[in-house]
Protein backbone atom coordinates (compact mmCIF):
# COMPACT_ATOMS: atom_id res chain seq x y z
CA UNK A 1 0.00 0.00 0.00
CA UNK A 2 1.23 3.50 -0.82
CA UNK A 3 0.14 6.91 0.47
CA UNK A 4 1.29 10.49 -0.04
CA UNK A 5 0.92 13.21 2.55
CA UNK A 6 2.56 16.27 4.05
CA UNK A 7 3.81 16.67 7.60
CA UNK A 8 3.25 20.16 8.96
CA UNK A 9 4.67 21.66 12.14
CA UNK A 10 1.28 21.25 13.84
CA UNK A 11 1.34 17.49 13.04
CA UNK A 12 4.69 17.13 14.76
CA UNK A 13 3.50 19.14 17.77
CA UNK A 14 0.36 17.01 18.01
CA UNK A 15 2.46 13.83 17.99
CA UNK A 16 4.52 15.10 20.90
CA UNK A 17 1.41 16.11 22.83
CA UNK A 18 -0.16 12.71 22.11
CA UNK A 19 2.96 11.02 23.41
CA UNK A 20 3.02 13.21 26.53
CA UNK A 21 -0.62 12.38 27.28
CA UNK A 22 -0.04 8.61 26.90
CA UNK A 23 3.45 8.13 28.34
CA UNK A 24 3.35 6.17 31.64
CA UNK A 25 6.37 8.09 32.93
CA UNK A 26 4.84 11.49 32.24
CA UNK A 27 1.44 10.39 33.56
CA UNK A 28 3.11 9.36 36.83
CA UNK A 29 4.97 12.69 37.09
CA UNK A 30 1.81 14.68 36.38
CA UNK A 31 -0.04 12.63 39.02
CA UNK A 32 2.63 13.45 41.60
CA UNK A 33 2.67 17.13 40.68
CA UNK A 34 -1.12 17.30 40.53
CA UNK A 35 -2.08 15.47 43.70
CA UNK A 36 0.88 14.74 45.95
CA UNK A 37 2.73 18.05 45.81
CA UNK A 38 -0.52 20.00 45.98
CA UNK A 39 -1.30 18.36 49.32
CA UNK A 40 0.87 21.13 50.75
CA UNK A 41 -2.15 23.41 50.27
CA UNK A 42 -4.15 21.17 52.61
CA UNK A 43 -1.38 20.93 55.20
CA UNK A 44 -0.73 24.68 55.57
CA UNK A 45 -3.93 25.42 57.56
CA UNK A 46 -2.99 22.72 60.08
CA UNK A 47 0.46 24.25 60.46
CA UNK A 48 -1.30 27.53 61.30
CA UNK A 49 -3.40 25.61 63.83
CA UNK A 50 -0.30 24.06 65.45
CA UNK A 51 1.24 27.50 65.92
CA UNK A 52 -2.01 28.77 67.37
CA UNK A 53 -2.45 31.27 64.55
CA UNK A 54 -6.00 32.65 64.69
CA UNK A 55 -6.26 32.68 60.90
CA UNK A 56 -6.25 28.89 60.66
CA UNK A 57 -10.07 28.72 60.45
CA UNK A 58 -10.13 31.25 57.64
CA UNK A 59 -7.24 29.54 55.83
CA UNK A 60 -8.93 26.12 55.58
CA UNK A 61 -11.47 27.08 52.87
CA UNK A 62 -8.94 29.32 51.12
CA UNK A 63 -6.26 26.63 50.87
CA UNK A 64 -8.81 23.93 50.10
CA UNK A 65 -10.03 26.12 47.23
CA UNK A 66 -6.47 26.56 46.03
CA UNK A 67 -5.98 22.80 46.22
CA UNK A 68 -9.11 22.10 44.14
CA UNK A 69 -8.17 24.79 41.63
CA UNK A 70 -4.71 23.24 41.26
CA UNK A 71 -6.02 19.68 40.86
CA UNK A 72 -8.42 20.70 38.09
CA UNK A 73 -6.30 23.37 36.43
CA UNK A 74 -2.85 21.76 36.46
CA UNK A 75 -3.34 19.20 33.62
CA UNK A 76 -4.52 21.93 31.23
CA UNK A 77 -1.66 24.20 32.25
CA UNK A 78 0.83 21.35 31.86
CA UNK A 79 -0.32 20.56 28.30
CA UNK A 80 -0.38 24.27 27.38
CA UNK A 81 3.20 24.69 28.66
CA UNK A 82 4.32 21.51 26.90
CA UNK A 83 2.90 22.75 23.59
CA UNK A 84 4.60 26.11 24.06
CA UNK A 85 7.94 24.41 24.79
CA UNK A 86 7.65 22.12 21.77
CA UNK A 87 6.93 25.12 19.56
CA UNK A 88 10.00 26.90 20.96
CA UNK A 89 12.19 23.84 20.39
CA UNK A 90 10.96 23.59 16.81
CA UNK A 91 12.27 27.12 16.23
CA UNK A 92 15.71 26.39 17.75
CA UNK A 93 17.13 24.78 14.65
CA UNK A 94 16.45 23.39 11.24
CA UNK A 95 13.71 20.80 11.25
CA UNK A 96 13.21 20.47 7.53
CA UNK A 97 13.84 16.75 7.75
CA UNK A 98 10.79 16.35 10.01
CA UNK A 99 8.40 18.36 7.86
CA UNK A 100 7.26 18.44 4.27
CA UNK A 101 5.88 16.08 1.65
CA UNK A 102 6.23 12.33 2.27
CA UNK A 103 5.49 9.08 0.58
CA UNK A 104 5.02 5.92 2.59
CA UNK A 105 4.91 2.34 1.38
CA UNK A 106 3.73 -0.61 3.43
CA UNK A 107 5.29 -3.85 2.21
CA UNK A 108 5.81 -7.35 3.56
CA UNK A 109 9.35 -6.37 4.57
CA UNK A 110 8.36 -3.23 6.47
CA UNK A 111 7.75 0.47 6.08
CA UNK A 112 9.54 2.55 3.47
CA UNK A 113 9.28 6.33 3.78
CA UNK A 114 10.58 8.87 1.33
CA UNK A 115 10.66 12.53 2.36
CA UNK A 116 12.51 15.76 1.69
CA UNK A 117 15.54 14.64 3.70
CA UNK A 118 15.89 11.17 2.24
CA UNK A 119 14.56 7.68 2.67
CA UNK A 120 14.11 5.39 5.63
CA UNK A 121 13.24 1.74 5.85
CA UNK A 122 11.92 0.06 8.97
CA UNK A 123 11.50 -3.68 9.34
CA UNK A 124 8.31 -4.93 10.97
CA UNK A 125 10.28 -6.40 13.86
CA UNK A 126 11.15 -2.83 14.87
CA UNK A 127 7.57 -1.54 14.84
CA UNK A 128 6.15 -1.47 18.36
CA UNK A 129 2.54 -0.40 17.88
CA UNK A 130 0.09 1.76 16.01
CA UNK A 131 -1.88 4.45 17.82
CA UNK A 132 -4.30 7.12 16.73
CA UNK A 133 -5.97 10.28 17.81
CA UNK A 134 -8.65 12.36 16.08
CA UNK A 135 -6.36 13.61 13.32
CA UNK A 136 -3.36 11.25 13.08
CA UNK A 137 -2.04 7.72 13.01
CA UNK A 138 1.26 7.07 14.77
CA UNK A 139 3.32 4.02 13.91
CA UNK A 140 5.73 3.73 16.83
CA UNK A 141 9.22 2.48 16.02
CA UNK A 142 10.58 3.34 19.46
CA UNK A 143 9.41 4.80 22.71
CA UNK A 144 9.91 8.35 21.38
CA UNK A 145 9.80 7.90 17.61
CA UNK A 146 6.95 7.25 15.24
CA UNK A 147 5.86 7.69 11.68
CA UNK A 148 3.27 10.47 11.82
CA UNK A 149 0.48 10.04 9.31
CA UNK A 150 -2.22 12.71 9.17
CA UNK A 151 -5.66 11.23 8.55
CA UNK A 152 -6.14 13.86 5.82
CA UNK A 153 -3.85 11.63 3.72
CA UNK A 154 -6.74 9.20 3.26
CA UNK A 155 -9.48 10.09 0.82
CA UNK A 156 -11.96 7.58 2.22
CA UNK A 157 -12.56 6.04 5.63
CA UNK A 158 -12.31 2.55 4.12
CA UNK A 159 -8.81 3.34 2.83
CA UNK A 160 -7.71 4.39 6.32
CA UNK A 161 -9.22 1.27 7.92
CA UNK A 162 -7.53 -0.98 5.36
CA UNK A 163 -4.21 0.77 6.03
CA UNK A 164 -4.57 0.29 9.80
CA UNK A 165 -5.61 -3.36 9.41
CA UNK A 166 -2.61 -4.14 7.22
CA UNK A 167 -0.21 -2.57 9.70
CA UNK A 168 -1.82 -4.36 12.65
CA UNK A 169 -1.56 -7.65 10.76
CA UNK A 170 2.16 -7.15 10.14
CA UNK A 171 2.81 -6.00 13.71
CA UNK A 172 1.07 -9.05 15.16
CA UNK A 173 2.82 -11.37 12.71
CA UNK A 174 6.36 -10.08 13.30
CA UNK A 175 6.17 -9.10 16.97
CA UNK A 176 5.08 -12.33 18.63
Amino acid sequence: MHIKYEIKEEDYIQFNLFHVKHSPTIKRNVFIQRYIISLIFLIIPFIFYLFDDPSWKFSIPVFFGIYLFWVFYYPKKFIKNMKKNIEKMMKEGRNDYLLGPCELWITEEGIHKKGTSGETKTKWETVEKIARDKEHLYIYIGSLAAYIIPLRAFVEESEKEMFVNIIQKYISTFNK
